[in-house]
């Protein structure tokens, strides 16, 4: 093959034209994204279960779906929390699961499953598996200057942007954020409603009965078919207030309206609210599929959003509040940039030493290297973005080794006065070898990243990926390409002048030779001499702090809020107004986006949703107006935030580069008992604020809510036939309301919601007051709750936390900016020591956070080092055919990591 190459032209054009379309039709095609793909191995569980406390929950919901959910083998994890009225179940599957589909469908069969254990009242368990991604585009609706849209308009609109968006080529997921529900309520007013001897539940059966909106048949004959429907169901307010309740004579009717108010609203309390400078808006966030290029997928999704924002009335705006292909553009940029300097740099270095023929011809062998690199990306299915052209960059000054090699080679041939041939001939047959094995032994040392599993090695293993595919690229066009085209431009003869053959500096020529003689001349001082600095940097490396996870330059950065759970929805957006004033005072702080309720629409690969219908959260997106402030003011706002609003805990943190964690630090107390969890926790908070580098902690256990305790009067309810969970249900129904159908309008359904008016159950005393209805079966009557049952309040316990199916306390905390985690937790240790706590017998502790995903994903990088270390050993074996010659060569490595 190589002298085909060498005396016909013809085939080596075709060669290079082969890769130059190969690696050309590969970069057009090749998805390009900011970040690498990462299989989504997360999901929710969320089962509402009304009206229950935290402990029914954890027995009666949580420990059920959790138990069946343990019986899967490619579950890795499973954390729970059980909540008043809520649990809140999170699945992390194994890491070596790579298709994750087939198990989410066997787990929605598990939960499918489960639901039959569950008991009456608990509604049916919503699964989430598609919240593992950041979004790509989030677009924020919001009233104009001026105008006051009700948010009820926006989300419509909002709506609408969706569908377009959804069906849009590409498209992978829409979701809409700060949506806010409307309701057809029907308030109950008490002491009408009793007068009357009716009741919430008497009212909401009846309303039930009209909800009639399904079809009563058909009518058929000889010339066509009529449908049947059945006329009056609940089409209007108006309709809603005059349903009959009862008859109390001969021609008189009581309808809804006369005992009860029905309004149109807003529910209440709401779920979530997303705000911009103090401005109510909805927010699109839309994903693209990871296949696509994000510059073609987001031109045309901007187009949609163009002519969709040119049909919107004058008094609605939109904008887009993140913009990822903006970010992405400035990372390639960035990348491009250090690979046209590094190419220019090569270039340079290879004229002074090589040559202006070899340096040219090295030169240009680069290119042909990176379009190989983009044929094998294409095929092996890596995409663009940061790490694999990093590892473009990474791979600039490791491939570009061959072909000087073989091209100095060849010169050096041709100067022995050998013809084109035989020169590359003779180069190609000394050098096939001992470059393979060089080459062979790089691309092992980078097949640990390679085979690394789980979302640390698809994150990182593209940048390893290219390094590998490069230096395979390099190795054949070497041998091909750079060798033929060598033969032919190098001429025989002597050196000439430094611009045509490189270089030549005599007196740095004698000073080498004499260290050489020196060394063979004593080679013990110069074994002690090569050993002295790299054994004092692997002395030294034991005190330099490990950051496995660098922090990024953005302008973006986030911030979480999170108030004592009694904390209502108004209070946390009154709270969230006002520091939100705060904030925008900064200098540097160019936007705030809050998302109240709920967590933010993901804006960076590992921010995850884990907060839903949670009243006392809320979560900002920050973005300054050059990263520079970032750093600044993190530092900052960690420290006069807490201080302004010292009852709502505040996390305050730059974006980070590697999995998702809550804290820097956090620590697990596993164990039996609640209030002992409770004190365990209390205690090593205590410790940890005597770290001078927190800032703040936090507790999954300890918040209290009151709670109203009813001790029903079992004597009153037996002689009155009716069962405790009867006058349960008239609680429930009076407090939170029953659902009892729904008005259509257009395409849209209200739901209609009976309960009291909000004036008659705000307080004890109205609770109180509320009418049940009791009976022996031969007659009924109403009576007030304070006849049947005793009212008292106690603290309640908020939410109860699992890891495993064990409860535990979860302690985390907040490292001031700037300062590693890893010396957080050496202090901690140290002050543990020194303090001597210990856990009593049934309790454990362990370590989580940043320190924990650290060490895991050292150990699955460490995994496959044994067998990478005997594939080198054996290359190196059988490269040089001597055990001596390995062994000097892995001494030389050794000592090279100990310079680095």
């Amino acid at each position: 093959m190589i002298r085909a190459l060498v005396e016909n032209g013809r085939l080596l054009s075709l060669l290079i034209a082969l890769v130059v379309v190969a690696g050309s039709g590969a970069l057009v095609s090749l998805p390009v994204a900011e970040d690498p793909h990462m299989v989504n191995r997360f999901a929710m569980v969320l089962t509402p279960f009304p009206g229950a406390t935290a402990e029914r929950v954890e027995a009666l919901v949580t420990e059920k779906i959790e138990l069946n959910l343990r019986e899967l083998p490619e579950i890795k994890e499973v954390q729970s929390t059980s909540g008043n009225g809520l649990s809140s179940i999170t699945v992390f599957l194994n890491y070596d699961i790579n298709e994750p589909e087939p198990v989410w469908a066997e787990v929605r069969d598990v939960i499918s499953d489960a639901q039959e254990e569950l008991p009456e009242g608990a509604l049916p368990s919503q699964f989430l598996d598609n919240r593992g991604y950041a979004y790509t585009l989030l677009v924020a609706l919001r009233s104009a200057e001026g105008h006051a849209v009700p948010r009820q308009i926006l989300q419509r609109y909002a709506r609408e942007l969706q569908s377009r968006l959804r069906s849009y080529p590409g498209t992978e997921y829409v979701e809409i954020d700060g949506e806010v529900d409307e309701e057809i309520i029907v308030e109950v007013n008490s002491a009408e409603a009793a007068a009357a001897g009716q009741t919430v539940q008497s009212i909401a059966a009846a309303l039930s009965q009209y909800d009639t909106k399904s079809a009563a048949g058909l009518l058929e004959n000889s010339y066509g078919r009529m449908q049947v429907e059945i006329a009056g169901d609940l089409d209007s307010l108006e309709r809603v207030s005059r349903v009959p309740i009862s008859s109390p004579g001969a021609g008189q009717v009581l309808r809804v309206g006369d005992v009860a108010e029905v309004s149109r609203r807003t529910r209440t309390p709401e779920q979530e609210k997303v705000l911009h400078a103090g401005q109510e808006q909805i927010v699109v966030a839309v994903r693209m599929h990871p296949e696509r290029r994000i510059g073609s997928w987001q031109s045309g999704a901007m187009r949609e959003l163009e002519a969709f924002a040119a049909e919107l009335p004058s008094n609605v705006d939109t904008e887009v509040i993140f913009d990822q292909l903006a970010y992405t553009e400035e990372r390639m940029s960035h990348l491009m940039g250090n690979i046209a300097v590094g190419f220019g740099l090569i270039t340079l270095i290879l004229l002074v030493t090589l040559g202006w023929r070899s340096a040219l011809l090295v030169a240009a062998a680069l290119p042909l290297m990176c379009l190989f690199t983009f044929f094998a990306m294409r095929v092996m299915g890596v995409s663009i973005d940061q790490m694999s052209v990093t590892g473009l960059v990474v791979a600039l000054g490791i491939t570009v080794d061959n072909a000087i090699v073989m091209v100095d080679d060849v010169a050096q041939q041709r100067r022995a006065g050998l013809s084109r041939l035989a020169a590359v001939q003779a180069a190609v047959r000394h050098l096939w070898l001992p470059l393979f094995g060089s080459t062979a032994t790089t691309i092992l040392a980078f097949m640990p990243i390679v085979l690394q599993p789980g979302p640390g090695g698809e994150f990182i293993g593209p940048l390893a990926s290219c390094v590998v595919f490069s230096l395979i690229g390099s190795y054949l066009i070497s041998h091909t390409i750079v060798a033929a085209i060598a033969g032919k431009i190098i001429d025989e003869g002597e050196r000439g002048p430094w611009w045509r053959d490189g270089i030549e500096i005599p007196p740095l020529t004698r000073a080498f030779d004499a260290s050489l003689r020196f060394a063979l001349g004593n080679p013990r001082a110069t074994l002690l001499l090569v050993t002295l600095l790299p054994a004092l940097g692997f002395y030294l490396i034991r005190g330099v702090p490990e950051q496995f996870f660098p922090p990024v330059d953005r302008d973006m950065f986030n911030l979480e809020v999170t108030l004592p759970t009694r904390t209502s929805f108004a209070a946390t957006e009154a709270l969230v107004r006002e520091m939100d004033e705060v904030i925008r005072a900064q200098d540097g702080i160019e936007s705030v986006d809050w998302f109240i309720g709920k967590s933010a629409a993901p804006f960076y690969y590992n921010l995850v949703e884990r907060r839903f219908s949670a009243q006392n959260y809320a979560q900002a997106m920050l973005r300054t107006s050059d990263f520079r402030y970032t750093e600044e003011l993190v530092t900052h706002l960690q420290t006069i935030l807490p201080a302004r609003f010292p009852a709502a805990q505040i996390k305050v943190r730059k974006l980070e580069q590697g999995p998702p964690v809550e804290e820097a630090v956090e620590l697990r107390i596993f164990g039996p008992d609640l209030v002992r969890l409770e004190e365990l926790g209390n205690e090593l908070r205590l410790l940890l604020t005597q770290l001078p580098d927190i800032v703040g902690t936090t507790s999954s256990l300890g918040q209290t809510m009151p709670s109203v305790s009813i001790a029903l009067r079992e004597e009153i309810l037996a002689g009155s036939g009716v069962r405790p969970a009867v006058s349960a249900g008239s609680i429930r129904a009076g407090l939170d309301g029953l659902l009892v159908g729904a008005v259509l309008e257009g395409t849209e359904e209200v739901p209609v919601r009976v309960r009291l008016g909000a004036d008659q159950r705000s307080n004890t005393t109205d609770l109180e007051t509320i009418n049940v209805l009791i009976g022996d079966g031969r007659g009924s009557v109403t009576t007030s709750l304070q006849a049947i049952a005793d009212v008292h309040i106690e603290p309640g316990i908020v939410s109860i936390p699992h890891f495993d199916g064990r409860r535990v306390n979860t302690i985390g905390a907040s490292a001031r900016n700037g300062v590693l985690a890893d010396t957080v937790q050496t202090d901690l240790l140290a002050l543990l020591a020194e303090r001597n706590f210990q856990l009593p017998p049934g309790y454990s502790l362990e370590f989580a956070g940043e320190m924990a995903e650290r060490d895991e994903s050292v150990g699955d990088l460490a995994g496959s080092i044994p067998l990478i270390m005997v594939l080198l050993v054996v290359v190196l074996v059988l490269s040089f055919n001597s055990w001596r010659l390995c062994l000097l060569i892995l001494f030389t490595a050794g000592l090279s990591v100990g310079l680095g």
